[in-house]
């Protein structure tokens, strides 16, 4: 299959050790085409349709639908669908159903649907392939080539009526019960249902799997009309009857059969043999011997080195004609003899070639001298997925990754964001700090351009409890933040492969260890030694938390929604406290530059799942104003 047709997700093949203990999850990904010359099938006349509404339906065994979940296109005409667990979607299908868009001029009707192909299955994660989906128009574009245009199926010959023939050899011996040869069918077709996602055979195969399966061909009177025949020895009517008769025909119809060209050699050969004879029982012994002798035996070794346990990595995009990223990899070995050491690979990482080479740069433990090379394959990457994730092993992103949208966040990016949006301006305490007049005029300057753009400012909005929120002893963050630091940093330093630390503890010591080094003495470790001295999630930290969701719930929540707002906007980075202990998102966009040339930010923030709305309303400030400007290099 063309690689441009499997662009489905972008992993390395030896990455899959880092999903190692994450959960089972299954992703459904595809492509859908505007089929203009209406051929039913994909041509270079066809382009990736966005707007397309695309139906992924499961049946069970009885042909009923147990699972339908429906995705829209990309601006890319890509579509993805995420699973969390493991579902089973070995007898699931694909199909475009509609258009989200009045205007797309090509969703009059919808090519066939496509079963989902696995194409990935690692440690639990799966990744399934779909064949392009086609919607077409009302009728085929004027440039398309006439043949293009679909022919009408040719009429179905009519054959003069058959005469009645009297069976003189039954195919099933009258004493057969006929519930037994019923029941022999059904159990096939229920086994035919299936097929094994590792077999190349088989995985191809399904594709002429109908959807709902079998089952709903088991007709009572399914032999009406059909044209049968039985091959060889049981056909009806047939020209040959063995191998020997086949090889006469072909010698008599070179012309037709091309026997001449392509030969029969291996037809010839096989006619000289005489059954499974002695010869022949030996070399199944042979093949048997070298299978159990070669993979088998090997298999059973014990490597001194096992599998990579861990792996962590970076990349960066560097490219800027081509895709093209800068990798970073560190393997950590846990077992064997290399336990406790690492392998440290960079390399440019040209992902659309299929394999490349990582220089081995170095390493740690044992391995600190490594140097070489490493080959590595890519197996799937797909440039229209935008750059956002989440990790599946931490339970805060992995519960807010509901709120990210179909297709990313990269379709917000609209220089048209702000009109329309209802904005709040809170200015105690956020603007009363500020000593600068400059900065005040540079803000009253914003809001005027705020409105300019289609924004409806609601000014002088007050927080409730503002005092108690900004101070993190009455509000109770003090406490939260000092027992997670404690929590998280060591379960942290308890994972790595190699580390001089493994807790909080350990941190501090290493702190007073070395002072110089650490500069403990210009900036202390109070943060750290307070940390320390927590003792987890107890009751104290409990009643913290409880009065850090009474604040939100009563401040920002009750603001935004009394006063119907997209979002607020303030002066700074001060008003992140407000939106950190509630776990609300927020933007700061550069604003303007102080007497001394700093740069200072205007803040949007907003409730929990208003990105959209919050990068609607960012880009928009500053398409508007543009004021950013590249900070002047760096003299050595």
């Amino acid at each position: 299959m063309d690689w441009s047709l499997r662009l489905s997700f972008s992993v390395f093949l030896i990455l899959a050790a880092a999903i190692d203990g994450a959960r089972a999850d299954a992703m459904v990904t595809g492509t859908v085409f505007c089929d203009q010359c209406k051929d039913g099938q994909r041509s270079l006349f066809d382009y990736p349709i966005s707007g397309i509404k695309v139906t992924i339906t499961c049946t069970d065994i009885d042909g009923q639908t147990r699972m339908s979940r429906e995705v829209t296109t990309n601006w890319f005409g890509s579509y993805s669908m995420s699973f969390d667990g493991s579902p089973n979607l070995s007898n699931c299908q694909a199909q475009a159903s509609g258009s989200s868009d009045a205007t797309t001029g090509c969703a009059a009707a919808a090519g066939p649907a496509q079963i989902l192909k696995l194409t990935f299955n690692w440690f639990g994660t799966e990744i399934y392939y779909v064949d392009s989906l086609l919607t077409q128009p009302d009728h085929p574009m004027s440039f398309c080539p006439k043949s293009a245009t679909p022919v009408s199926p040719p009429s179905t010959p009519v054959d003069p009526p058959p005469t009645p023939v009297t069976p003189t050899d039954p195919i099933f011996p009258p004493s057969t019960p006929v519930d037994e040869v019923d029941n022999s069918v059904l159990d096939e077709v229920f086994h035919l249902e299936g097929f094994d996602h590792n077999d190349e055979a088989t995985s191809e195969a399904s594709r002429y799997i109908p959807l709902s399966g079998y089952i709903q061909f088991l007709n009572p009177s399914g032999l009406k009309g059909k044209r049968l025949g039985i091959y060889l020895e049981g056909l009806v009517v047939s020209p040959v009857r063995t191998l020997a008769d086949v090889i006469e025909f072909n010698n008599k119809f070179e012309k037709s059969q091309m026997t001449e060209k392509y030969g029969q050699q291996g037809l010839l050969d096989a006619q000289e043999t005489d059954g499974i004879n002695a010869e022949v029982k030996e070399a199944l012994l042979n093949l048997e011997n070298l299978s159990r002798d070669g993979l088998e035996k090997l298999m059973e070794q014990k490597l001194d080195v096992q599998l990579v346990d861990t792996l962590e990595s970076m990349s960066l995009l560097a490219g800027q004609s081509e895709l093209m990223l800068v990798t970073y990899f560190d393997f950590g070995f846990t077992t064997g003899k290399f336990s406790g050491s690492l392998i440290n690979m960079l390399s440019r990482n040209p992902v659309r070639e299929v394999e490349c080479e990582f220089a081995v740069v170095g390493g740690q433990g044992k391995l600190r001298m490594a140097r070489g090379f490493a080959k590595l394959k890519c197996i799937f990457y797909n440039e229209s997925i935008p750059l956002w994730s989440f990790d599946h092993n931490d339970e805060a992103t992995r519960e807010a990754s509901k709120y990210i949208p179909l297709g990313g966040y990269i379709q917000f990016l609209k220089p048209s964001g702000l009109k329309g949006k209802r904005l709040g301006i809170v200015r105690d305490p956020f603007f009363t700090s500020i000593k600068e007049p400059e900065i005040i005029r540079a803000f009253e300057h914003h809001f005027r351009t705020l409105r300019q753009q289609g924004a409806v400012l609601v000014d002088n909005l007050k927080i409730v409890s503002i005092d108690a929120i900004m101070n993190p002893f009455v509000s109770g963050e003090g406490k939260a933040m000092d027992a997670d630091l404690k929590l998280d940093l060591n379960n942290y330093l308890e994972g790595l492969v190699v580390s001089p630390v493994r807790s909080l503890a350990d941190v501090i010591e290493f702190n007073n260890k070395f002072t110089k080094l650490e500069m403990t003495e210009e900036y202390g470790q109070q943060g750290l030694l307070d940390a320390q001295k927590t003792d987890g999630i107890n009751a104290e930290v409990k009643e913290a938390l409880l009065n850090l969701a009474k604040l939100s719930r009563n401040g920002l929540e009750k603001l935004m929604r009394e006063q119907k707002l997209d979002a607020v906007v303030t002066h700074g980075v001060d008003f992140s406290t407000v939106l950190a202990i509630g776990g609300y998102p927020g933007i700061n966009v550069p604003a303007g530059y102080d007497s001394n040339g700093v740069p200072f930010g205007i803040c949007f923030g907003g409730l929990k799942g208003t990105e959209p709305k919050l990068i609607e309303i960012a880009y928009g400030f500053e398409q508007a104003t543009k004021i950013r400007k590249p900070p002047p290099p760096i003299k050595h």
